[in-house]
């Protein structure tokens, strides 16, 4: 009995280090996944257009239907996540948002990218248009602004990252 007192006192311990981190990781992960992957063909566009044989202008609508799909995605995943749960929403919509990544990577014309990339964008969005809900749900008003903090770095650093590792 001595030893499981000494593991849930480690225990409380990392919680109280990394509050953020414990309770879902894969929320975390999931906000920079989304944003980075709006940013990430921005410097492939130039070999896109040239693999699909269209112009440099319709090579910037890979990243601006995926701007629009971010447009339209909140008026269903906000509402939809207070209807059914945001665990639902997300299962659902992170599903499809991997679905229309393939249906990108397996694309054989400029017009099957782009609307893909709408869809992905419209399905991407959910766990930032529920981002509020979801921190106020996990955390506790004490630690609720470090995950706030983290949500904020992760929201910036997917579209830095994308150009980058995209080229």
């Amino acid at each position: 009995m001595v030893r499981h007192a000494h593991l849930r006192s480690a225990h409380s311990q990392r919680v109280r280090l990394f509050p953020f981190a414990t309770p879902c990781s894969g929320i975390l992960i999931s906000w920079i996944c989304s944003t980075f992957a709006s940013s990430a063909p921005a410097s492939s566009t130039p070999s896109i257009a040239k693999e699909f044989g269209s112009s440099t202008e319709v090579s910037y609508l890979i990243t601006s239907m995926f701007l629009v799909g971010y447009v339209f995605g909140p008026m269903f995943w906000g509402p939809g996540s207070e209807l059914v749960g945001r665990r639902p929403v997300l299962v659902i919509t992170l599903s499809f948002y991997t679905l229309f990544h393939l249906g990108q990577a397996l694309a054989q014309n400029m017009e099957t990218v782009i609307i893909t990339r709408f869809f992905a964008g419209f399905f991407a969005c959910a766990p930032l248009a529920n981002s509020g809900g979801i921190i106020a749900d996990i955390w506790d008003p004490s630690t609720r602004g470090i995950a706030t903090s983290v949500f904020t770095m992760n929201v910036f650093l997917g579209p830095v990252l994308g150009p980058v590792v995209g080229s």
